[in-house]
């Protein structure tokens, strides 16, 4: 992943200066949160138009950055959504609720669900108790709750006892 990053961001830095800070011209005017980053890292160089090359430590950071745009919404949203159908599925009665509120606001035609939403988005806030089991869920199985790695040297301290985080994956 941090190869595929590496030569995307590569790539868009080499378009930055090929079209002298008109990247994204050429895809009607779209200009992505790679290229306005790119746009404020030139503006921190002296000397900006001779840059060839960028610094370690941005592009450590940038790719960094990427992955947390592309991967943290997706995998936060299927986990909550997971974590929800998983509770509803251990919860019979809460399940019930839910179908209920969702057949008093929206009517029992699943056909006709999304064209009510789209009519009337705000039919959206008239479902109370789905927003429960929405907010129970995040409190329970929290979203935050994603792969880390240890670090060299680093350590976590639990009632007097040090616990290193060195080749550590949470």
């Amino acid at each position: 992943m941090n190869r595929y990053m590496s030569r995307h961001l590569e790539n868009r830095f080499a378009a930055h200066q090929d079209l002298d800070d008109t990247v994204g011209a050429r895809d009607g005017g779209f200009r992505t949160v790679v290229d306005l980053a790119l746009d404020k890292y030139l503006e921190e160089q002296p000397g900006s138009k001779a840059i060839r090359s960028m610094d370690a430590e941005f592009k450590r950071f940038a790719v960094s950055q990427m992955k947390v745009f592309i991967l943290a919404g997706h995998d936060t949203t299927s986990a909550t959504l997971y974590y929800i159908f998983y509770s509803l599925s251990r919860n019979p009665l809460a399940l019930q609720r839910v179908r209920a509120e969702h057949d008093e606001v929206f009517g029992s035609d699943l056909t006709q669900t999304n064209a009510t939403i789209t009519a009337n988005p705000h039919s959206l806030n008239q479902l109370p108790f789905t927003l429960a089991v929405i907010k129970e869920t995040l409190r329970l199985f929290s979203a935050a709750s994603s792969t880390r790695e240890g670090e060299l040297g680093f350590s976590l301290t639990q009632d007097g006892h040090q616990y290193p985080t060195e080749g550590f994956t949470v």
